[in-house]
């Protein structure tokens, strides 16, 4: 399946807690949406940007998901893995 990176711009002034809310609605959204899989996300806090890895069919499937789960989204990339391993 394919992966994506998704750059969301967050709010300033984003605490934890709100951070937690988001994730716990992404995660219950993912309960309806069985074909995608959030692999991980990276928090750059100072920048007010969240990048996140997902396993979906396509990207529309990304931004479906990102607007049932009131998350903001930016761009969607399909990426593919490339290891240091790779190349020994």
């Amino acid at each position: 399946m394919p992966t994506f990176l998704i750059e969301r711009t967050l709010p300033p002034g984003i605490t934890p807690e709100d951070l937690g809310a988001a994730a716990l609605r992404s995660v219950d959204v993912l309960t309806e949406m069985p074909e995608l899989k959030w692999i991980k996300s990276f928090l750059a806090l100072k920048e007010n940007k969240l990048f996140c890895l997902y396993e979906a069919p396509d990207a529309p499937a990304c931004n479906i998901h990102a607007k049932r789960a009131q998350l903001p989204i930016d761009k969607v990339y399909e990426v593919t893995e490339i290891e240091p391993s790779m190349f020994k």
